[in-house]
């Protein structure tokens, strides 16, 4: 297999897919707001956050017991009391 150059820009040259792809992608200005790939990106990283926040703030407020029961409910050992 080929290995291809990811180094530098100016060391690789663009595909016609490419070339197409820059022709017709949408155009805008992300300092006002109005370029729609930064926008996109932007709102995809906004929710993943909220999202990993959403996941950190359920494992921060999981008290002692709690984790208990968990382990309890999903470990047969331990609803069968053969543990230490």
């Amino acid at each position: 297999m080929e290995a291809i150059n990811l180094m530098s820009d100016t060391q690789t040259l663009p595909t016609e897919e490419m070339y197409e792809a820059m022709r017709t992608a949408p155009l805008g200005d992300d300092v006002s707001g109005t370029d729609p790939t930064v926008n996109k990106l932007q709102e995809m990283a906004a929710r993943f956050n909220e999202e990993l926040g959403k996941r950190r703030k359920r494992l921060e407020d999981l008290n002692s017991e709690e984790f208990k029961e968990i382990a309890r409910a999903s470990d047969p050992q331990l609803q069968s009391g053969d543990h230490d």
